[in-house]
């Protein structure tokens, strides 16, 4: 198995993990060897984040409010596809 260690400990948004799970596959499937055969391992550090996916509704699935209130962002994400939209509320601003 592969460790892969970022170069800091900082946090970072939930799409660069969501890019980076599809990107390390892609980079895995290019090494010597029989496909499928390298693995990987890597952790995520993020601030408190909702995510959800496109087939939900999110009003329906999130309490908009409270994101807003207490500053969490929101991410729409595709399945497959290393795409999201950042939602952040902005009511009385």
């Amino acid at each position: 198995m592969i460790h892969i260690v970022l170069p800091d400990d900082g946090q970072r948004l939930l799409v660069f993990y969501l890019a980076m799970e599809e990107y390390v596959p892609r980079i895995l499937g290019q090494l010597p060897g029989p496909k499928g055969s390298h693995e990987a391992f890597f952790t995520w550090q993020v601030p408190p984040t909702v995510i959800f996916g496109r087939n939900q509704v999110m009003e329906a699935e999130i309490n908009l409010e409270y994101c807003h209130i207490a500053g969490k962002r929101a991410y729409s994400f595709t399945a497959g596809r290393a795409e999201a939209d950042v939602y952040m509320p902005t009511w009385g601003t």
